[in-house]
């Protein structure tokens, strides 16, 4: 209301009573009275809340994460995916490990050409159903970073984080790129798999270490080495295995 401060001060300051007020300005004695009452202006309020067919059906996923991911590119082209995760339906089994069930689809296309600024065009389509989420997480492509970046200078209360498997990655790649010792680890295990294959030994070659990715997949090589320290551990079965080596004069 254009008039909210000088009804106030005509009031206030003026000792006007609320029915000359009100008669000088042409308001109604209604208007004048909220105004008094009120510091800022009311307002319009719904009496009812407004139905929201479209959006009703994801209305909980607006205060939740939202996952983006890309797919390895084939040929052309390239899977963008944008699911949701319900906060509410985490906390109402009060345990937060994510399952498959808990993702809602919201979001999928086919791209010849993914960068930052397409992917966040997505977003902001998305948004534009479900309503601003409190946190997205992403791994660090080059295209999901920038999106990231630039999503929450627009969005201040919306957090990107990475998601955790690719964070523990890229900690381990920190740690173990620049050592020696890994590197050696690596050309020794390359060499000792050659060697044991299609040998009697083939059951204790050391797995098949990843081109690309490969801090995502070093479960298999620590769960290998730990079968290897147990074997070493055990004289009996290590002379069995001694004995069995290609070349062995035992």
């Amino acid at each position: 209301m254009a008039q909210y401060e000088p009804i106030r001060r005509k009031v206030a300051v003026d000792g006007m009573s609320q029915r000359a007020v009100a008669k000088e300005l042409g308001h109604s004695r209604k208007t004048v009275k909220k105004a008094v009452e009120h510091p800022v202006p009311l307002g319009y309020r719904r009496q009812k809340p407004r139905t929201r067919p479209v959006i009703e059906p994801v209305t909980a996923i607006i205060e939740a994460w939202r996952i983006i991911d890309a797919t390895v590119q084939a040929g052309t082209d390239k899977c963008l995916a944008i699911v949701g995760v319900r906060l509410s339906q985490l906390k109402a089994r009060d345990d937060l490990t994510l399952q498959r069930d808990d993702l809602s689809l919201l979001h999928l296309d086919v791209l010849q050409q993914c960068n930052g600024d397409i992917v966040e065009q997505h977003l902001k389509q998305t948004i534009a159903r479900t309503g601003v989420p409190r946190l997205i997480v992403r791994d660090e492509g080059a295209d999901l970073r920038k999106a990231g970046e630039q999503f929450t200078d627009t969005q201040p209360h919306a957090d990107v984080v990475y998601d955790l498997t690719h964070k523990t990655a890229c900690v381990l790649k920190r740690e173990f790129e620049g050592d020696p010792r890994w590197a050696d680890f690596k050309l020794a295990t390359n060499s000792s798999r050659k060697k044991l294959q299609q040998t009697e030994l083939a059951f204790v070659a050391p797995p098949t270490q990843r081109s690309k990715a490969r801090y995502m997949s070093v479960s298999p090589v620590i769960e290998w080495m730990g079968r290897m320290l147990r074997l070493l551990d055990s004289e009996e079965k290590l002379a069995e295995v001694e004995t069995a080596t290609p070349g062995s004069t035992g």
